[in-house]
C-alpha cells in the first residue's frame, strides 16, 4: 500500500470515529445526569459515576459545566482519536491532527 493510499484510508477511518461538538452539548444537556455524553465520548469511569449518583442531581449541575466545555473535549477527544489510527496504520500525525483542530 503506498503512503498516499495509507492516508487516505487513515483520513476515513478517523472521519468515520471523530466526534462531533454539537451532539456532545445536546447530549450533556438533555442526557448528561446519566452521563452519556462521557459514554458518547468514550470515558466510560465518568459515565458510570454519573450514571451512579445521577439521584443526587449533582451530575446533571455537571454536565451544564460540562455542556459549556463541550468544544474543548470533543477536539482533545478526537486529537486522541487521529493519534491513535495514524499510529495503528503508520500513517503521518500531522494531516490528521489538522482535521481534529477544525
Amino acid at each position: 500500500m503506498t503512503q498516499d493510499q495509507n492516508l487516505a484510508l487513515a483520513q476515513q477511518m478517523y472521519l468515520s470515529q471523530q466526534k462531533n461538538v454539537t451532539v456532545y452539548v445536546l447530549l450533556a444537556l438533555l442526557l448528561g445526569g446519566l452521563g452519556v455524553h462521557h459514554f458518547y465520548l468514550g470515558r466510560t469511569t465518568p459515565g458510570l459515576l454519573h450514571l451512579l449518583l445521577c439521584w443526587t442531581l449533582v451530575p446533571s449541575v455537571l454536565a451544564v459545566a460540562h455542556a459549556i466545555n463541550g468544544r474543548k473535549a470533543v477536539r482533545d477527544r478526537n486529537t486522541e482519536i487521529a493519534r491513535h489510527v495514524a499510529t495503528t496504520l503508520g500513517a503521518p500525525v500531522d494531516p490528521l491532527l489538522k482535521m481534529a483542530m477544525i
